[in-house]
């Protein structure tokens, strides 16, 4: 309907891989099935039985490793895991007509739709009280991302960095 106001939130390629990766893979529980789960989509379900068998146990890839994993596959991600899939697409930007907000300005954006809807917001909640763990992917990023990592990424985000707006040397 015409009178439905939607909106979606994207994030910094950059930031929307690294905090996935600090989160979900560096500290995630390599017992666990949402990690395993993750670690098939990523390289395999090969991977995951010798890895899962080794004396050693699960060997956590470098981010710049992940990275080149991904950008191995990078004409598939959707058929990987959605959490790979550009924004762009999985949130049909451009086809659908959105609001589109950015996590980096939260506060502001959430403003705006509050405004469409003629509420009032008198104080922002916190990332606690949204149930928002920080992975601090901003602050950490120039340790993780070499130049071959941020190249990588930008190639296979091209047309999110693009259509939403981020720019190639944000990290």
């Amino acid at each position: 309907s015409p009178d439905n106001f939607y909106f979606v939130f994207v994030r910094n390629p950059y930031i929307r891989l690294l905090a996935f990766y600090l989160e979900k893979i560096k500290g995630g529980n390599p017992d666990s099935e949402e990690f395993l789960g993750y670690m098939e989509a990523w390289k395999g379900p090969v991977f995951v039985r010798v890895q899962k068998r080794s004396k050693q146990g699960f060997t956590i890839p470098s981010f710049e490793e992940f990275v080149k994993v991904l950008y191995k596959y990078k004409d598939h991600l959707n058929h990987r895991h959605e959490v790979w899939f550009p924004q762009h697409k999985l949130c049909y930007i451009g086809i659908l007509k959105y609001f589109v907000g950015h996590y980096e300005t939260l506060e502001a954006d959430v403003a705006v739709i509050l405004r469409k809807w003629g509420v009032a917001m008198n104080e922002f909640p916190s990332q606690e009280d949204l149930f928002m763990r920080s992975t601090n992917a901003e602050r950490v990023a120039s340790e993780y991302y070499t130049p071959e990592a941020k190249e990588l990424v930008y190639k296979m985000y091209q047309r999110d960095f693009e259509i939403l707006g981020y720019d190639k040397d944000s990290v």
